[in-house]
Protein backbone atom coordinates (compact mmCIF):
# COMPACT_ATOMS: atom_id res chain seq x y z
CA UNK A 1 0.00 0.00 0.00
CA UNK A 2 2.68 2.41 0.99
CA UNK A 3 4.78 1.87 -2.30
CA UNK A 4 1.77 2.33 -4.24
CA UNK A 5 0.87 5.62 -2.67
CA UNK A 6 4.59 6.49 -3.41
CA UNK A 7 3.95 5.61 -7.27
CA UNK A 8 0.85 8.34 -6.50
CA UNK A 9 2.48 10.80 -5.57
CA UNK A 10 6.41 10.33 -7.03
CA UNK A 11 7.06 13.29 -8.93
CA UNK A 12 7.41 12.93 -12.92
CA UNK A 13 11.09 12.77 -14.38
CA UNK A 14 12.09 16.06 -16.46
CA UNK A 15 13.52 15.79 -19.67
CA UNK A 16 15.85 17.89 -20.75
CA UNK A 17 18.36 17.96 -23.84
CA UNK A 18 21.27 19.81 -23.77
CA UNK A 19 25.12 19.54 -25.37
CA UNK A 20 27.86 18.88 -23.18
CA UNK A 21 29.22 22.47 -23.32
CA UNK A 22 26.03 23.77 -21.54
CA UNK A 23 25.86 21.67 -19.20
CA UNK A 24 28.05 23.25 -16.50
CA UNK A 25 26.49 26.72 -17.13
CA UNK A 26 22.95 24.76 -16.76
CA UNK A 27 23.31 23.18 -13.77
CA UNK A 28 24.99 26.64 -11.99
CA UNK A 29 22.28 27.95 -12.51
CA UNK A 30 19.80 25.27 -11.67
CA UNK A 31 21.82 24.75 -8.02
CA UNK A 32 22.40 28.79 -7.44
CA UNK A 33 19.57 29.09 -4.84
CA UNK A 34 20.98 25.75 -2.35
CA UNK A 35 24.52 28.08 -1.75
CA UNK A 36 21.91 31.11 -0.07
CA UNK A 37 20.30 28.34 1.99
CA UNK A 38 23.09 27.15 3.26
CA UNK A 39 24.84 30.33 3.76
CA UNK A 40 22.18 30.90 6.41
CA UNK A 41 22.36 27.83 8.33
CA UNK A 42 26.59 28.09 8.48
CA UNK A 43 25.79 31.98 9.50
CA UNK A 44 23.74 30.64 12.23
CA UNK A 45 26.24 28.00 13.04
CA UNK A 46 28.75 30.58 13.44
CA UNK A 47 26.66 32.84 15.65
CA UNK A 48 25.90 30.06 17.77
CA UNK A 49 29.63 29.56 18.23
CA UNK A 50 30.60 32.51 19.40
CA UNK A 51 27.97 32.92 21.97
CA UNK A 52 29.17 29.84 23.78
CA UNK A 53 32.92 30.75 23.26
CA UNK A 54 31.13 34.08 24.90
CA UNK A 55 29.84 32.22 27.69
CA UNK A 56 33.08 30.45 28.14
CA UNK A 57 34.69 33.73 28.33
CA UNK A 58 32.46 34.59 31.15
CA UNK A 59 32.50 31.34 32.71
CA UNK A 60 36.86 31.56 32.96
CA UNK A 61 36.75 34.76 34.62
CA UNK A 62 34.21 33.51 37.18
CA UNK A 63 36.52 30.93 37.33
CA UNK A 64 39.41 32.80 37.75
CA UNK A 65 37.79 35.16 40.16
CA UNK A 66 35.73 32.12 42.49
CA UNK A 67 37.18 32.49 46.01
CA UNK A 68 37.35 29.58 48.07
CA UNK A 69 34.97 28.99 50.64
CA UNK A 70 35.36 28.38 54.28
CA UNK A 71 39.65 28.80 53.10
CA UNK A 72 40.50 28.20 56.83
CA UNK A 73 39.04 24.61 56.70
CA UNK A 74 41.35 24.35 53.73
CA UNK A 75 45.19 23.11 54.04
CA UNK A 76 47.76 25.13 52.71
CA UNK A 77 48.85 22.26 50.52
CA UNK A 78 45.91 21.39 49.27
CA UNK A 79 44.99 24.88 48.27
CA UNK A 80 47.83 25.59 46.44
CA UNK A 81 47.56 22.54 44.62
CA UNK A 82 44.13 23.17 43.71
CA UNK A 83 44.52 27.03 42.71
CA UNK A 84 47.77 25.78 40.48
CA UNK A 85 45.15 23.95 38.73
CA UNK A 86 42.59 26.39 38.22
CA UNK A 87 45.39 28.66 36.82
CA UNK A 88 46.61 25.30 34.53
CA UNK A 89 43.45 24.46 32.96
CA UNK A 90 42.43 28.84 32.15
CA UNK A 91 45.34 29.30 30.58
CA UNK A 92 44.43 25.66 28.52
CA UNK A 93 41.08 27.09 27.91
CA UNK A 94 42.17 30.43 26.87
CA UNK A 95 44.60 28.89 24.29
CA UNK A 96 41.70 27.01 22.84
CA UNK A 97 39.11 29.83 22.72
CA UNK A 98 41.88 31.50 20.75
CA UNK A 99 42.32 29.01 18.46
CA UNK A 100 39.03 28.36 17.53
CA UNK A 101 37.74 30.43 14.42
CA UNK A 102 35.87 28.48 11.85
CA UNK A 103 34.43 31.35 9.23
CA UNK A 104 31.59 30.99 6.87
CA UNK A 105 33.94 30.53 3.30
CA UNK A 106 34.07 27.88 1.20
CA UNK A 107 32.00 24.55 2.37
CA UNK A 108 35.17 22.41 2.02
CA UNK A 109 37.03 25.32 4.11
CA UNK A 110 34.17 25.14 6.87
CA UNK A 111 34.24 20.78 7.04
CA UNK A 112 38.34 20.79 7.29
CA UNK A 113 37.85 23.87 9.94
CA UNK A 114 35.14 21.65 12.17
CA UNK A 115 37.11 18.55 11.64
CA UNK A 116 40.74 20.68 13.58
CA UNK A 117 37.51 22.63 16.11
CA UNK A 118 36.92 18.74 17.10
CA UNK A 119 40.35 17.77 17.12
CA UNK A 120 41.25 20.64 19.51
CA UNK A 121 38.82 19.76 21.68
CA UNK A 122 39.32 16.24 22.22
CA UNK A 123 43.41 17.31 22.55
CA UNK A 124 42.09 19.56 25.34
CA UNK A 125 39.80 17.47 27.22
CA UNK A 126 42.66 14.94 27.63
CA UNK A 127 46.02 17.38 28.69
CA UNK A 128 43.18 19.00 31.08
CA UNK A 129 41.43 16.06 32.62
CA UNK A 130 43.70 16.21 35.60
CA UNK A 131 43.61 19.53 35.93
CA UNK A 132 39.46 19.83 35.81
CA UNK A 133 39.31 16.88 38.19
CA UNK A 134 41.96 18.89 41.04
CA UNK A 135 39.73 21.98 40.60
CA UNK A 136 36.74 20.77 41.14
CA UNK A 137 37.07 19.83 44.08
CA UNK A 138 36.78 24.17 45.04
CA UNK A 139 35.60 24.83 42.12
CA UNK A 140 32.85 22.65 41.55
CA UNK A 141 29.99 25.19 39.90
CA UNK A 142 32.00 27.54 37.58
CA UNK A 143 33.34 24.45 36.02
CA UNK A 144 30.43 22.62 35.79
CA UNK A 145 29.42 25.69 33.57
CA UNK A 146 31.84 25.15 31.47
CA UNK A 147 31.39 21.26 31.01
CA UNK A 148 28.14 22.49 30.02
CA UNK A 149 28.94 24.92 27.46
CA UNK A 150 31.97 22.81 25.99
CA UNK A 151 29.72 20.14 25.76
CA UNK A 152 27.21 22.55 23.63
CA UNK A 153 30.61 24.11 21.83
CA UNK A 154 31.07 20.28 20.58
CA UNK A 155 27.49 19.84 20.08
CA UNK A 156 27.30 22.81 17.42
CA UNK A 157 30.85 22.00 15.46
CA UNK A 158 29.48 18.91 15.01
CA UNK A 159 26.36 20.36 14.07
CA UNK A 160 27.77 23.19 11.63
CA UNK A 161 29.81 20.04 9.86
CA UNK A 162 26.56 17.78 9.46
CA UNK A 163 24.62 20.53 7.99
CA UNK A 164 27.19 21.29 5.33
CA UNK A 165 28.31 17.63 4.50
CA UNK A 166 24.33 16.60 4.40
CA UNK A 167 23.78 20.11 2.35
CA UNK A 168 21.84 20.38 -1.48
CA UNK A 169 25.05 22.96 -2.27
CA UNK A 170 27.09 20.41 -0.74
CA UNK A 171 26.17 17.45 -2.90
CA UNK A 172 25.59 20.06 -6.04
CA UNK A 173 29.82 20.96 -5.47
CA UNK A 174 30.66 17.36 -6.06
CA UNK A 175 28.48 16.73 -9.04
CA UNK A 176 29.73 20.22 -10.63
CA UNK A 177 33.46 19.23 -9.93
CA UNK A 178 32.31 16.03 -12.26
CA UNK A 179 30.52 17.99 -14.66
CA UNK A 180 33.89 20.47 -14.55
CA UNK A 181 35.64 17.00 -15.10
CA UNK A 182 33.93 15.79 -18.13
CA UNK A 183 34.36 19.09 -19.54
CA UNK A 184 37.73 19.33 -19.35
CA UNK A 185 38.07 15.46 -20.30
CA UNK A 186 36.22 16.54 -23.90
CA UNK A 187 38.27 19.31 -24.42
CA UNK A 188 41.16 17.37 -24.10
CA UNK A 189 39.92 14.36 -26.15
CA UNK A 190 38.04 17.35 -28.62
CA UNK A 191 42.37 18.69 -29.16
CA UNK A 192 43.49 15.04 -29.13
CA UNK A 193 41.26 13.73 -31.92
CA UNK A 194 42.57 16.52 -33.31
CA UNK A 195 45.89 16.15 -33.34
CA UNK A 196 45.96 12.55 -33.98
CA UNK A 197 43.60 13.77 -37.38
CA UNK A 198 46.67 15.56 -38.24
CA UNK A 199 49.39 13.24 -37.73
CA UNK A 200 47.09 11.08 -39.44
CA UNK A 201 46.91 13.08 -42.57
CA UNK A 202 50.97 13.93 -42.42
CA UNK A 203 51.06 9.91 -41.83
CA UNK A 204 49.35 9.48 -45.31
CA UNK A 205 51.39 12.50 -46.86
CA UNK A 206 54.84 10.54 -46.53
CA UNK A 207 53.51 7.35 -48.22
CA UNK A 208 52.21 8.86 -50.34
CA UNK A 209 55.58 11.10 -51.07
CA UNK A 210 57.28 7.49 -50.41
CA UNK A 211 54.83 5.83 -53.10
CA UNK A 212 55.76 8.77 -55.32
CA UNK A 213 59.54 8.27 -55.05
CA UNK A 214 59.04 4.45 -56.05
CA UNK A 215 57.11 5.15 -59.08
CA UNK A 216 60.55 7.82 -59.80
CA UNK A 217 62.93 5.34 -59.40
CA UNK A 218 61.20 3.46 -61.62
CA UNK A 219 61.29 5.43 -64.27
CA UNK A 220 64.73 6.39 -63.61
CA UNK A 221 65.37 3.17 -64.11
CA UNK A 222 63.39 3.23 -67.67
CA UNK A 223 65.91 5.74 -69.19
CA UNK A 224 68.82 5.33 -71.39
CA UNK A 225 71.45 6.82 -69.20
CA UNK A 226 69.86 4.15 -66.49
CA UNK A 227 70.34 1.14 -68.83
CA UNK A 228 73.91 2.13 -69.53
CA UNK A 229 74.64 2.50 -65.70
CA UNK A 230 73.27 -0.82 -65.56
CA UNK A 231 75.21 -2.21 -68.07
CA UNK A 232 78.36 -0.34 -67.08
CA UNK A 233 78.49 -2.27 -63.97
CA UNK A 234 77.52 -5.76 -65.43
CA UNK A 235 80.74 -4.61 -67.89
CA UNK A 236 82.88 -4.07 -64.56
CA UNK A 237 82.08 -7.00 -62.96
CA UNK A 238 83.12 -9.20 -66.23
CA UNK A 239 86.13 -7.30 -66.59
CA UNK A 240 87.00 -7.40 -63.42
CA UNK A 241 87.06 -11.44 -63.33
CA UNK A 242 88.75 -11.25 -66.57
CA UNK A 243 91.59 -9.68 -64.69
CA UNK A 244 91.71 -12.30 -62.20
CA UNK A 245 91.68 -15.32 -65.17
CA UNK A 246 94.53 -12.78 -66.32
CA UNK A 247 96.29 -12.75 -63.06
CA UNK A 248 95.66 -16.45 -62.16
CA UNK A 249 97.65 -16.92 -65.71
CA UNK A 250 100.49 -14.84 -65.15
CA UNK A 251 100.75 -16.54 -61.46
CA UNK A 252 100.33 -19.71 -63.23
CA UNK A 253 103.25 -19.04 -65.37
CA UNK A 254 105.89 -18.04 -62.99
CA UNK A 255 104.88 -18.91 -59.65
CA UNK A 256 106.32 -22.37 -60.77
CA UNK A 257 109.75 -20.99 -60.69
CA UNK A 258 109.36 -19.23 -57.04
CA UNK A 259 111.19 -22.12 -55.04
CA UNK A 260 114.29 -21.97 -58.12
CA UNK A 261 113.91 -17.78 -57.69
CA UNK A 262 114.27 -18.17 -53.71
CA UNK A 263 117.48 -20.24 -53.95
CA UNK A 264 119.14 -17.88 -56.10
CA UNK A 265 118.01 -14.44 -54.29
CA UNK A 266 120.40 -16.08 -51.58
CA UNK A 267 123.42 -15.58 -53.72
CA UNK A 268 122.64 -13.16 -56.12
CA UNK A 269 124.76 -9.94 -56.81
CA UNK A 270 122.44 -8.00 -58.68
CA UNK A 271 118.75 -7.67 -59.32
CA UNK A 272 117.97 -8.14 -55.89
CA UNK A 273 115.00 -5.78 -55.53
CA UNK A 274 113.37 -7.34 -58.43
CA UNK A 275 114.05 -10.48 -57.21
CA UNK A 276 112.18 -9.99 -53.66
CA UNK A 277 109.33 -8.04 -55.71
CA UNK A 278 108.57 -11.41 -57.19
CA UNK A 279 108.66 -13.40 -54.25
CA UNK A 280 106.60 -11.24 -52.46
CA UNK A 281 103.66 -10.82 -54.94
CA UNK A 282 104.58 -12.52 -58.40
CA UNK A 283 101.94 -10.46 -60.21
CA UNK A 284 102.94 -7.30 -58.74
CA UNK A 285 106.41 -7.72 -59.35
CA UNK A 286 105.71 -9.14 -62.62
CA UNK A 287 103.97 -5.75 -63.64
CA UNK A 288 106.38 -3.53 -61.89
CA UNK A 289 108.88 -5.44 -64.02
CA UNK A 290 108.25 -3.30 -67.23
CA UNK A 291 112.22 -3.90 -68.90
CA UNK A 292 111.66 -7.76 -68.59
CA UNK A 293 114.56 -8.07 -65.87
CA UNK A 294 112.62 -11.69 -65.27
CA UNK A 295 114.08 -13.09 -68.11
CA UNK A 296 117.61 -12.14 -67.34
CA UNK A 297 116.82 -13.66 -63.69
CA UNK A 298 116.01 -16.80 -65.20
CA UNK A 299 119.19 -16.95 -67.48
CA UNK A 300 121.19 -16.93 -64.57
CA UNK A 301 119.26 -19.22 -62.67
CA UNK A 302 119.38 -22.12 -65.46
CA UNK A 303 123.36 -21.27 -65.64
CA UNK A 304 123.91 -21.69 -61.52
CA UNK A 305 121.05 -24.99 -62.09
CA UNK A 306 123.57 -26.41 -64.90
CA UNK A 307 127.04 -25.99 -63.25
CA UNK A 308 125.15 -26.98 -59.50
CA UNK A 309 125.72 -23.82 -57.70
CA UNK A 310 121.72 -24.53 -57.08
CA UNK A 311 120.99 -27.93 -55.62
CA UNK A 312 117.44 -28.89 -57.36
CA UNK A 313 116.38 -32.72 -57.36
CA UNK A 314 116.15 -33.70 -61.21
CA UNK A 315 112.62 -34.17 -61.42
CA UNK A 316 112.01 -30.54 -60.06
CA UNK A 317 114.95 -29.64 -62.51
CA UNK A 318 113.52 -30.99 -65.73
CA UNK A 319 110.78 -28.89 -65.08
CA UNK A 320 111.84 -25.88 -64.03
CA UNK A 321 114.02 -26.02 -67.04
CA UNK A 322 111.25 -26.59 -69.61
CA UNK A 323 109.30 -23.78 -67.70
CA UNK A 324 111.80 -21.14 -68.58
CA UNK A 325 112.32 -22.02 -72.00
CA UNK A 326 108.34 -21.60 -71.99
CA UNK A 327 108.58 -17.98 -70.53
CA UNK A 328 109.33 -15.44 -73.54
CA UNK A 329 109.98 -12.09 -74.09
CA UNK A 330 106.99 -11.89 -76.15
CA UNK A 331 104.95 -14.02 -73.89
CA UNK A 332 105.69 -11.76 -71.34
CA UNK A 333 105.03 -8.74 -73.16
CA UNK A 334 101.74 -10.15 -74.36
CA UNK A 335 100.26 -11.13 -71.02
CA UNK A 336 101.44 -7.30 -69.66
CA UNK A 337 99.62 -5.59 -72.80
CA UNK A 338 96.56 -7.64 -72.12
CA UNK A 339 96.60 -7.23 -68.35
CA UNK A 340 97.07 -3.14 -68.68
CA UNK A 341 94.50 -3.12 -71.19
CA UNK A 342 91.77 -4.84 -69.38
CA UNK A 343 93.55 -2.57 -66.56
CA UNK A 344 92.27 -0.13 -68.79
CA UNK A 345 89.08 -0.49 -69.48
CA UNK A 346 88.19 -1.22 -66.00
CA UNK A 347 89.44 2.34 -65.10
CA UNK A 348 87.74 3.41 -67.60
CA UNK A 349 84.50 1.70 -66.82
CA UNK A 350 84.47 3.15 -63.58
CA UNK A 351 84.91 6.59 -64.75
CA UNK A 352 81.93 6.22 -67.43
CA UNK A 353 80.17 4.93 -63.98
CA UNK A 354 81.14 7.64 -62.06
CA UNK A 355 79.97 10.28 -64.59
CA UNK A 356 76.65 8.61 -65.26
CA UNK A 357 74.00 10.93 -63.09
CA UNK A 358 71.19 7.66 -62.98
CA UNK A 359 73.64 6.28 -60.04
CA UNK A 360 73.90 9.76 -58.02
CA UNK A 361 69.64 10.91 -58.95
CA UNK A 362 68.88 7.21 -57.87
CA UNK A 363 70.64 7.67 -54.02
CA UNK A 364 69.35 11.01 -53.63
CA UNK A 365 65.64 9.65 -53.96
CA UNK A 366 66.17 6.48 -52.10
CA UNK A 367 68.41 8.96 -49.08
CA UNK A 368 65.27 11.09 -49.30
CA UNK A 369 62.62 8.32 -49.18
CA UNK A 370 64.51 7.11 -46.19
CA UNK A 371 64.19 9.97 -44.38
CA UNK A 372 60.50 10.48 -45.15
CA UNK A 373 60.21 6.95 -43.66
CA UNK A 374 61.86 7.67 -40.44
CA UNK A 375 60.08 10.41 -40.02
CA UNK A 376 56.40 8.57 -41.21
CA UNK A 377 58.14 6.12 -38.22
CA UNK A 378 58.13 8.75 -35.74
CA UNK A 379 54.83 9.85 -36.94
CA UNK A 380 53.12 6.54 -36.20
CA UNK A 381 54.80 6.29 -32.40
CA UNK A 382 52.60 10.19 -31.95
CA UNK A 383 49.78 8.11 -33.28
CA UNK A 384 50.07 5.41 -30.89
CA UNK A 385 50.67 7.53 -28.08
CA UNK A 386 48.14 9.85 -28.76
CA UNK A 387 46.03 7.11 -29.34
CA UNK A 388 46.95 5.64 -26.05
CA UNK A 389 46.12 8.65 -23.51
CA UNK A 390 42.11 8.80 -25.67
CA UNK A 391 41.97 5.28 -24.98
CA UNK A 392 42.39 5.86 -21.19
CA UNK A 393 39.30 9.19 -21.01
CA UNK A 394 36.11 7.06 -21.04
CA UNK A 395 34.10 10.06 -22.45
CA UNK A 396 30.70 7.87 -22.55
CA UNK A 397 31.10 6.38 -19.39
CA UNK A 398 31.38 9.89 -18.04
CA UNK A 399 28.50 10.95 -19.68
CA UNK A 400 26.49 8.34 -18.19
CA UNK A 401 27.72 9.06 -15.11
CA UNK A 402 27.03 12.72 -15.06
CA UNK A 403 23.49 12.25 -16.19
CA UNK A 404 23.31 9.48 -13.61
CA UNK A 405 24.22 12.20 -10.85
CA UNK A 406 22.20 14.85 -11.89
CA UNK A 407 18.63 12.48 -12.25
CA UNK A 408 19.60 11.59 -8.86
CA UNK A 409 19.79 14.94 -7.69
CA UNK A 410 17.59 16.89 -9.39
CA UNK A 411 15.04 14.60 -10.81
CA UNK A 412 16.14 15.90 -14.45
CA UNK A 413 16.76 13.76 -16.97
CA UNK A 414 19.27 15.16 -19.10
CA UNK A 415 20.19 13.72 -22.67
CA UNK A 416 23.51 15.10 -23.90
CA UNK A 417 23.43 14.96 -27.85
CA UNK A 418 27.24 15.85 -28.52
Amino acid sequence: MLKFLKNIFRKETEQLKLKTDELEKWFDEKTQSYSSELGDIVKDRIKQLETIKASLDEDMKTLSEEEIKEEEKILPKVKNVVLAARQNYIRELSYLLKDLNIGDSDKRTIINSCKIAQEKLDMFSQKTAKAYYTTQHLFHKPLESIAEHLKELSKTVTELNDSVRRSKTFKADDIRNYISKLKKDKEIINEWSQSLKELKKKKTESEEQCSNIDGQIQQLKHTEEYKKYEKDLEKLSELKEELTRKSNEIFGLIAPMQAAIKKYERIAMDNVDTLKRYLADVVAGFLQDEKNILLEILEKIKNTIDKGSIEVKDKKKDKILKQIEQITKEKLEEMRKEYNNIQQKIEDTKKEIENNQSQEKQEEMIKKKEDIKSQSETIQKDIDEVKEMISKIDIDKEKKDAISRIKSFLNIEVMLDD
